[in-house]
């Protein structure tokens, strides 16, 4: 009877690194980060599904909806604006502003070195009708020039509306500067009579029909305007000192 000192063949393997090795313990996670997950797990389903409901679909019609309406008004807004602006400016650009250069001027422009006939005061008023050159002078306020047509001066005791025409050859004013408009008036000075003992008495004139300009012109577009500019109110300007000398 003998005796085996040889090892069991799973012993000796193991023993000598030979065979599979020992299964290491499995990790097993926190309780809370289980439960963490579980819940993230659930939102994201949650969340997963709520594209295809019907109230996230009218959610998102609606929103749709009022984005579309913000971006179309945003550019309507903006056309809207853009076109004011631009009509605004041109308004701005075509508009004409025109003033009296100063008080009417009757009878021939002054020479140097002579004296004017109207210089002294007026003394005498005179009867009948009677008839004078005048001279009003008109300012363009303006930065553009523009192209005076012509005037007509409309009043009381005058017989008809008076038509007066620029003193250059085409009417043209600049920016800026002045121009004068020339005709022949007519007065009925009988008409006149309390218009003209006033002047030549130096009392202050009383209230009478207005005596205006109106001025005819065009801008640098071409656009046509008509401007009425008021010459007077006591009608002492021009009516008294036609019938007065």
């Amino acid at each position: 009877m003998s005796t085996s000192t040889d090892s069991s063949p799973p012993a000796t393997q193991a023993h000598a690194g030979i065979g599979p090795p020992n299964p290491r313990p499995t990790k097993t996670p926190p309780r809370p980060m289980k439960r963490f997950g579980a819940l993230w797990n659930a939102a994201s389903a949650r969340l997963s599904h709520l594209p295809t409901t019907p109230a996230w679909r009218r959610i998102k019609f609606t929103a749709d909806r009022v984005l579309l309406v913000a971006v179309l008004g945003a550019i309507g807004w903006t056309v809207v604006n853009g076109v004011f602006v631009a009509q605004r400016a041109a308004t701005d650009r075509t508009q004409v502003l025109v003033r009296l250069g100063g008080p009417p001027t009757l009878g021939q422009s002054v020479t140097p070195g002579k004296e004017s006939a109207n210089a002294a005061p007026p003394a005498v008023v005179l009867n009948g009708v009677r008839s004078a050159r005048i001279e009003i002078a008109i300012a363009n306020d303006a930065t553009d020039g523009v192209s005076l047509q012509g005037g007509t001066l409309t009043g009381p005791y005058l017989s008809g509306n008076t038509k007066l025409e620029p003193d250059n050859h085409d009417g043209y004013v600049m920016g800026h500067g002045t121009i004068h408009l020339v005709g022949t008036i007519t007065v009925d000075c009988d008409a006149a009579a309390p218009v003209t003992h006033a002047l030549v008495a130096g009392r202050q004139g009383t209230a009478q029909q207005v005596t205006n300009l109106t001025v005819t012109l065009t801008d640098t577009d071409g656009a046509l305007h008509s401007v009425i500019l008021t010459v007077d109110t006591t009608a002492l300007a021009i009516q008294g000192r036609v019938c007065a000398r």
